[in-house]
């Protein structure tokens, strides 16, 4: 997940590229560009199988030390993130 603050701090004539959403971009591929980006979501599961098999044999309190820390870094606690609300 990425997270971006943006602000127009001048007006522009340049022609500028819209920024796009990566999650289109094997709709917009030809199928042998698909099948790529198949094969690295393939190696993506195989990947996080693996860190799971992984994550299952570390002693106890090394699991503990990484879930504080996933916990600790989660966009979602609010303790460490907090929304932004002001202006640039």
């Amino acid at each position: 997940m990425i997270r971006t603050l943006a602000a127009k701090i001048s007006p522009t004539t340049e022609c500028i590229q819209n920024p796009q959403q990566s999650d289109y971009v094997a709709k917009w591929l030809d199928s042998d560009n698909k099948k790529h980006i198949d094969n690295k979501k393939q190696r993506h599961n195989l990947t996080k199988t693996v860190l799971k098999s992984l994550y299952s044999l570390c002693p106890l309190q090394l699991r503990y030390s990484i879930d504080e820390y996933r916990g600790r870094f989660n966009l979602s606690n609010r303790k460490f993130f907090v929304p932004w609300e002001g202006q640039v």
